[in-house]
């Protein structure tokens, strides 16, 4: 535990965050969604604007386009229950595409529900709804991974949980208002994935440890199995939504718990930790099948095939596969000597058969390239070159300027360099969590000099990379001798990381609404507004291509 209290007196805390967040949270989608109503009631007098869809939305939520048509094509009964086709695109015939449906059926949910209560036209009811879907979700996920932090390591740490939810910006962006899209969705999946991998203790208990600095290390082998089995579900779920998004944290994962194995091992038995490889086993299981239960969720049985750019039945396999590998080695280089023969003829029986699973993906990739992976496509490939996120995080510091990304380029390294010194002069059982969360970060932050989305999906980690961090510092009489000191150094940590982000986005939000300012980018969807009602005045029976 973070800190220790009373249940009553946690609950009342976690409470009081999460009010806190969303009373935050609402005045900004309040804020947005006034500016948005003043922006979109701009029209020349001369030309009324009568298309179905009026409402002006930020130039950097264009996606939100499409799944506001995904819904209304839902409701108008165009298309089936899943996101599998559309005619928005190569008309007239439509294509196929590969959604997760969950958000479509979220969008066309709260649109029908306010074309009922309010009367509105279907299409300005889904479009009006879209404005405020994603507040609901924020709060139901800042609330639900605040709970369970605080339940698993006291009030405090699910204080910052909450906070840094709707603080940390690469998380927030994503359930910014008027903006649902599945960004949102797949920094919670690994936000969930990491929490519960912090919390699972990498597969150690405390026992009878009575060393400080293990204060996410679960008290029983149970406790870490159902924190595994969490990570799974949360794991399975980023899956769901976006498999290129998850495949490569979960696998960071599995590395980043042998390497902080390999670091701390002996030390940690030494205070009398133990190690269980069925925590391994328990997250590897839960989150196959889980991932398959989504796979056959979204397209048993009438899409079934080989796309491997999506969720799919062979990333499962590899998963548990992986999981398994990662326990029987773990279990190796644990074993005590008079168990070591053992465990390295089982650790060779697993690897002849769990190797090959594990990568029959990349296998099965490399062999049939685009005919299985679209990102393969010469097309895309064109594509991607053209999309701001996938390209390299260089490029977007240079373009976006450096004032739109101080957060990670100022404040999260001094996390980073916290974390190294950490590693380098804390108690060495201690550092095991360290290792556990900072492994990943770093790989996704040199990733994201590939393609900057995979420094954006570092965010979530740390979060708990913080955690994991205070908990060391809490050893330390300067900074965790009494609960004063504990609050303070928190207090410190989250307004350092998380308060200058989001003052500059509400501050900025505040003043176009308050002086009626129209940005670059919104006055260049009112003139495709006025465009799209030329058209439709051109050919008003009809579809339109």
């Amino acid at each position: 535990m973070l800190t220790v209290e009373s249940p009553t007196r946690r609950r009342w805390i976690t409470l009081l965050a999460i009010f806190a967040v969303g009373l935050t949270a609402f005045a900004h989608n309040w804020l947005v969604d006034q500016h948005l109503t003043f922006v979109s009631s701009v029209q020349r007098s001369d030309h009324p604007i009568h298309t179905p869809l009026q409402r002006i939305r930020p130039g950097f939520t264009a996606d939100v386009d499409m799944w506001i048509r995904y819904a209304l094509a839902l409701l108008e009964g165009e298309e089936g229950p899943r996101s599998h086709h559309t005619n928005v695109d190569n008309a007239p015939a439509g294509r196929e595409v590969h959604w997760n449906s969950a958000l479509t059926w979220w969008i066309a949910g709260l649109g029908w529900s306010w074309h009922k209560i309010s009367g509105t036209p279907l299409p300005a009811a889904v479009e009006r709804a879209a404005g405020w879907a994603n507040l609901p979700l924020l709060l139901a996920f800042a609330g639900g991974f605040g709970w369970w932090t605080s339940r698993r390591a006291g009030a405090l740490a699910g204080f910052i949980v909450t906070v840094a939810m709707f603080g940390h910006r690469s998380i927030y962006e994503g359930f910014m208002p008027a903006y649902p899209d599945h960004h949102g969705l797949i920094a919670t999946g690994i936000l969930g994935l990491m929490l519960g991998v912090l919390f699972m203790g990498g597969g150690w208990t405390r026992g009878d440890a009575s060393l400080t600095g293990l204060a996410f290390f679960p008290s029983d082998e149970k406790s870490a199995r159902t924190a595994a089995a969490w990570a799974g579900f949360w794991g399975a779920f980023g899956m769901w939504i976006s498999m290129a998004s998850l495949a490569i944290p979960i696998a960071l994962v599995a590395f980043s718990g042998v390497l902080a194995t390999l670091a701390c091992h002996r030390s940690l038995t030494e205070a009398g930790a133990r190690f269980h490889a069925s925590v391994w086993r328990t997250w590897g299981r839960v989150g196959a099948l889980t991932s398959l239960a989504f796979y056959l969720l979204e397209y048993f049985p009438s899409h079934l095939g080989w796309r491997l750019e999506i969720n799919h039945p062979l990333y499962a396999l590899a998963w548990w596969s992986g999981a398994e590998l990662t326990a029987c080695l773990l279990e190796y280089l644990t074993a005590e000597p008079e168990y070591r023969t053992a465990t390295g003829y089982k650790l060779g029986r697993c690897a002849a058969w769990a190797l090959p699973v594990a990568l029959a993906p990349a296998l099965v990739i490399f062999v049939r390239g685009a005919a299985v992976f679209a990102p393969l496509d010469p097309l895309m490939v064109r594509l991607h070159r053209t999309i701001i996120e996938f390209m390299p995080l260089m490029v977007r510091l240079q373009s976006d300027g450096l004032a739109n990304h101080f957060e990670y380029v100022f404040l999260f390294p001094v996390l980073y360099v916290w974390a190294v010194l950490l590693l380098t002069f804390a108690d060495r059982p201690a550092r095991h969590a360290v290792w556990s969360m900072f492994t990943p970060i770093v790989a996704l932050v040199a990733l994201g000099f590939v393609q900057s989305r995979w420094a954006l999906s570092a965010g979530s980690a740390e979060i708990p990379l913080l955690l994991a961090c205070l908990a060391i510092a809490f050893t330390k009489p300067f900074f965790g001798a009494t609960a004063r000191r504990r609050g303070l150094t928190a207090a410190f940590a989250v307004s350092f990381l998380y308060l200058p982000g989001m003052t500059v986005v509400l501050r900025s939000q505040f003043q176009n609404w308050r002086d009626h300012v129209v940005p670059a980018d919104e006055i260049l969807a009112l003139t495709h507004r006025e465009i799209a009602q030329a058209i439709r005045e051109s050919q008003p029976t009809g579809p339109v291509v």
